[in-house]
């Protein structure tokens, strides 16, 4: 017995059946009806009926149209397929027929519906009479709106340009605004001592120590003078009676030795007023905070030796609390307070006062804090930018921190534009410089900008950028062309180039384009045709070519794969999908055509890319499915973002680079899309979206840290997308908080059981973040901080220059890179103390984990790959190639890494052996 199931088609080269039926392919309605409104057929003569996507969906695949009786064949779209109805019951394709021939009894016996339609891929399909669409289903009627247009009424007229912008100057009061400087006593004694004002108090410290100095010196000179007169052992006899007459206890000195006792008693009466009056500050700071501000003193002021004021035993009161650019500097003489014991506890009490004000918005207060107690100005800055003090907040930023491109912006967003064009003139941002003269009305500045930036991105080799700018700019579109075309044949922007060259033709002379692309393909040679197949299936897929020129692209994307077949490589018969989007059977007949095999060789061929060898590669990242690489040619840095199929894209900026300049990336791939990019000369490199498409999941933004403050010793992400910059302040640890934008959210600070003095990292050392915890190298310490307070300190022999982890599902281990070599480190509680019999390796140029108990240490001119079966690393195998490495990348396979090469070239290998 025959069934569905055993029977097939067999195509003929010559039509089998009279047309009588007609197969819409696609599932859009408004295709559908396109297609048939075409044939000039009364719909109502049309039996429809929905064929599904295959056997297992029930969705839309297409539209099977039956036509009536003794109707001439209708012209048909590149959407349908014609049918013909075999042996009064049975619609077959025109070229088709049944394997094996059916007897009668045969096809009864399958032949159970009103309507059968035999598919080449989903075989038999049965339809009811009930199952025939009504067309008028698929149309959606919208009520026409209700507005009554008669009654509009012309609305309020264009606001005038805004011309010119004036700064309101600022009062008398305002300038001369100042300290109000008065004796404290507001600030309550504790109940064992009084505050007093005795004539002692008011004696110049300074003074009595100097007087005294020079007494104690002036007696030792005495002393040496009158002793060479002296024989050894009248030394030591003289020396001998004056220990006995001090270690008497009814001695009385002599009036000499009286009033420099005096002196003594009087400085430590003194002193020990101060530090109560210190104390008495940090007990107000918990009962009243402003009260406390008040009376709060600077901390690390860099303008503090610009005079002195006699010392008092008590602190002064400050009625203004607002921050006043004019008395940053100083300006007049200050009573200098020794706080040693109490400076960890003010500074934490001024960030406390700090971040709350903030929080509730009294920016000028935090700005106050910031800069004038703790004399941090580049987080002052910080906040009066997110309070709309731009003004100030640019003279912060250039005056003081020295961050021009912060101080541009700041500029930018108060409408200072002229003052913020100068500065972006000085940094080279003529692109910037012309966006600002345009707001300002001043077209041709703006346009003599324009072209300035356009020969940056041309030197730097961005074609697209400048055909962007001389697009939408200048609002030259012919240039814009040409600047595309050029890119197409001379830069590695090939790809991008085409497409939007080919889409501004589309945009401007539709009638012309058939011959242009025809001319292109005659033109480009054949190791650029994949290139070129990209490109249109790309347009066809936007939608962006129509009529002929999608006709003509389609020819040439059949010509280019047909080539490509017959050689052996199939891989690009997916793309013809984009040319027929409605058709879903076209896709899965293509991928099924390709073996399993010739994809696996596709796909390791295309692993194995190489980079443009014209530029000088310095170090790379991976961030989940794609990687970036840095590098530099000429004087411009350059930036490759590929995946691991092959696909590579270049970006560049047009900002000059000196050699000596250090460039990092710093990434959390899996707490943010952010991605910063820091270099030691403070360049401003211009933000760099790169978008999500067909070949990466992931957006990222490439962002220079202009507003972060340049002493840091480290960057990280955290899992909300927040930065957190790491500040050594010698005793203690700073970890300020920005959000994505930079905008300084509130900072913390853990206080360090030891003094560490450092430098700012060169460059900036990562600072990786897991479960809570921050791993920090400062100088020669692995420091390890839990964000709830808990701080461990290991001490290591030589000073830090990369910390690796190990994944997050593997053995807590760390690679600990100095420039004496390597060492494993594994975490655990309390400090521990590594010593140079901890190295196992020289020191690489990267390190990274492939696996949870295999790592790699890439150095110069060697690779080596490391097992760790016991906490031990255990040499695996080296690769020692002949060029130099300059990065490590993991790969989108498991044990699997890449060596990136100085001139653009890879190889990849595996944890166990070298491929």
């Amino acid at each position: 017995m025959t069934s569905p199931s055993t029977i097939g088609l067999r195509y003929n080269e010559q039509p089998r059946h009279t047309p009588r039926a007609a197969l819409l392919r696609g599932h859009e309605p408004l295709a559908w009806l396109q297609e048939m409104g075409a044939w000039g057929i009364d719909p109502t003569l049309l039996a429809c009926y929905v064929m599904p996507e295959s056997i297992h969906s029930i969705a839309a695949g297409g539209l099977f149209v039956i036509l009536p009786e003794d109707t001439a064949i209708p012209p048909t779209g590149t959407q349908a397929e014609l049918y013909g109805l075999s042996d009064g019951r049975l619609y077959l394709p025109l070229h088709a027929t049944v394997t094996p021939a059916l007897a009668d009894d045969e096809l009864q016996q399958i032949l159970l519906w009103d309507v059968q339609v035999f598919h080449p891929r989903i075989g038999l399909v049965g339809f009811e009479s009930a199952d025939r669409l009504d067309l008028s289903t698929l149309l959606d009627f919208i009520p026409g709106p209700s507005t009554a247009w008669s009654l509009a009424q012309e609305g309020n007229p264009t606001r005038p340009p805004l011309v010119n912008i004036r700064i309101v100057p600022p009062t008398v009061a305002d300038i001369l605004q100042a300290p109000d400087r008065r004796p404290l006593h507001d600030i309550p004694p504790s109940q064992h001592e009084k505050s007093s004002e005795s004539w002692p108090d008011k004696v110049k410290r300074k003074l009595l120590k100097a007087a005294l100095s020079a007494i104690e010196k002036t007696l030792d000179k005495l002393e040496q003078h009158a002793s060479r007169f002296l024989s050894e052992e009248d030394r030591q006899k003289a020396g001998r009676q004056a220990n006995e007459r001090l270690a008497n206890p009814d001695h009385t000195p002599g009036l000499f030795g009286r009033f420099i006792q005096w002196m003594r008693e009087s400085l430590e009466d003194l002193e020990r007023k101060r530090r109560n009056e210190i104390n008495r500050l940090v007990l107000l700071f918990d009962e009243n905070m402003d009260e406390a501000l008040r009376y709060a003193i600077p901390l690390d002021n860099p303008y503090a030796h610009r005079g002195t004021v006699p010392p008092t035993s008590s602190l002064n009161r400050r009625d203004a609390m607002r921050f006043d650019i004019g008395w940053i500097h100083g300006g007049s003489g200050g009573d200098v307070w020794q706080i040693d014991d109490q400076y960890y506890t003010l500074r934490q009490k001024y960030l406390d006062a700090a971040r709350q004000a903030t929080a509730r918005g009294d920016f000028k207060k935090a700005a106050y804090i910031y800069a004038h107690l703790l004399h941090d100005f580049s987080s002052a800055a910080n906040v009066l930018e997110q309070g709309g003090f731009y003004r100030d907040a640019a003279t912060l930023y250039r005056d003081h921190v020295k961050n021009i491109p912060a101080a541009a912006g700041c500029l930018e967003r108060g409408g200072l534009l002229l003052d913020a064009i100068e500065l972006y003139k000085e940094l080279g941002k003529h692109e910037k410089a012309g966006d600002l003269y345009q707001q300002a009305q001043l077209p041709e500045h703006a346009a003599n900008q324009y072209t300035r930036s356009v020969q940056q991105a041309l030197d730097s080799g961005d074609y697209l950028d400048a055909a962007r700018i001389t697009q939408h700019k200048l609002e030259q579109r012919t240039q814009a062309q040409d600047i595309l075309l050029r890119g197409w044949t001379e830069s590695r922007q090939a790809e991008a180039c085409l497409q939007s060259y080919l889409g501004l033709l589309a945009q401007s002379d539709d009638d012309d384009l058939p011959r242009q692309l025809q001319t292109l393909y005659t033109e480009t040679s054949e190791d650029k045709h994949d290139t070129f197949l990209q490109v249109l299936a790309n347009l066809a897929r936007k939608k962006q070519l129509r009529g002929e020129a999608y006709n003509a692209s389609r020819r040439l994307a059949y010509t280019i794969v047909g080539q490509q077949v017959q050689q052996g490589k199939p891989g690009n018969l997916t793309l013809l999908e984009h040319f027929h989007p409605a058709d879903r059977l076209l896709a899965a007949d293509t991928r099924r055509y390709i073996n399993l095999q010739q994809e696996r060789l596709r796909e390791e061929q295309a692993a194995l890319w190489r980079l443009d060898p014209k530029t000088k590669w310095l170090k790379a990242v991976c961030h989940r499915n794609q990687f970036l690489i840095l590098g530099v040619e000429g004087h411009y840095l350059q930036l490759a973002r590929g995946n691991w199929y092959g696909y590579i894209e270049y970006h560049g900026w047009p900002d000059h680079i000196r050699q000596d300049n250090q460039v990092t990336l710093i990434t959390e791939p899996y707490n943010s899309h952010q991605v910063l990019l820091h270099n030691t000369h403070g360049v401003a490199f211009k933000d760099l979206v790169l978008p999500r498409s067909k070949h990466f999941d992931d957006e990222l933004i490439i962002t220079t840290p202009a507003k972060l403050p340049a002493d840091a010793v480290g960057y990280t992400f955290k899992p909300d997308g927040d930065v957190v910059v790491v500040k050594n302040q010698n005793d203690s640890v700073s970890l300020l908080y920005y959000t994505p934008e930079f905008a300084l959210k509130y900072p913390r600070e853990y206080k360090l059981s030891e003094f560490i003095m450092t430098q700012p990292a060169n460059p900036v050392i990562h600072t990786p973040y897991r479960n809570q915890k921050f791993y920090i190298g400062i100088d020669n310490r692995l420091v390890e901080i839990f964000e709830d307070g808990e701080i461990y300190v290991h001490h290591l022999a030589d000073t830090i220059l990369r910390i690796t982890l190990a994944p997050a599902y593997a053995n807590p281990y760390i690679i600990i890179s100095t420039p004496s070599g390597s060492m494993l480190f594994k975490e655990q509680l309390g400090a521990a103390l590594l010593t140079a019999d901890d190295y196992f390796a020289a020191t690489p140029v990267d390190a990274c984990f492939i696996s949870s108990d295999h790592f790699v240490l890439a150095g110069r001119h060697q690779a080596t790959v490391y097992y760790v079966p016991d906490g031990k690393p255990k040499e695996v195998y080296t690769i020692e190639p002949r060029k130099p490495i300059v990065s490590l990348l993991t790969t989108h396979k498991k044990d699997r890494f890449a060596l990136v090469y100085q001139d653009g070239s890879t190889s990849l290998h595996t944890a166990d052996r070298d491929e």
